[in-house]
């Protein structure tokens, strides 16, 4: 999978899944979680992680072209993980209530040691630390929304600022706009099909046996003129 770490760990969940396992039972049973400490796994020929990470350019559009997928099925997000920004791109550019802001954890711990906005959460009845614990825990993301019949299709093109080009896309929850750690059969596949352009290949959580056809799309990363 493009854009891992070489010091990314690599398990392999074959027997288990063929016992019947789910990806998460078979993780559990090696006492393993999908990204966590770098580690990927391998099921049916498959290299899969909970998110992809990769180098771009540091400005640029995301591009998601649906190819395969139903309702309801598996969901993506992105981020910029060392900063940056992202907003919904129909071509009309940025509208500045609408922009998305992405912070690493320093630069979380960093606001909330201004008095200001310490004062303002106890103010608010919230605990400075256990905020700032949830804010790293589920980091700021930007739904892609290529659901089919979905009416935002402007949604599948994304306008992005990122700190050192590093770009993420990764599985989220139906419900929630934050990350998750995959459950069930939850996992993405990542073939890279030229410089600027990947496939996803994304299982979906409920599938009784790893699905990568659940969802599948097309990203053309698309350089700022």
């Amino acid at each position: 999978m493009e854009g891992l770490s070489p010091s990314s760990r690599v398990v392999d969940l074959d027997s288990a899944v063929l016992r019947g396992a789910t990806i998460e039972q078979a993780l559990a049973e090696l006492g393993e979680t999908l990204d966590a400490d770098g580690v990927i796994a391998r099921v049916r020929g498959r290299v899969i992680a909970g998110s992809h990470r990769f180098v771009g350019p540091a400005r640029g559009v995301l591009r998601f072209e649906l190819v395969r997928g139903r309702r309801n099925g598996p969901r993506l997000a992105f981020r910029a993980p060392d900063g940056g920004s992202a907003f919904y791109d129909d071509g009309d550019g940025a509208d500045p209530a609408n922009i998305v802001h992405f912070s690493t954890a320093e630069q979380l711990r960093e606001r909330v040691r201004d008095p200001e906005v310490r004062a303002r959460l106890l103010r608010m009845g919230l605990n400075p630390e256990a905020e700032l614990a949830r804010a790293i825990a589920r980091p700021t993301l930007i739904a892609v929304e290529i659901d089919p019949g979905t009416s935002y299709i402007h949604r599948s093109a994304i306008g992005y600022q990122a700190a050192n080009g590093r770009l993420e896309v990764s599985l989220r929850s139906v419900w929630a706009e934050g990350p998750y750690a995959p459950r069930g059969n939850a996992a993405i596949s990542v073939e890279r099909l030229d410089p600027t352009e990947f496939l996803y290949r994304c299982s979906p959580a409920d599938a009784p046996e790893p699905d990568f056809d659940g969802l599948v799309c097309k990203l053309t990363v698309i350089p700022a003129s």
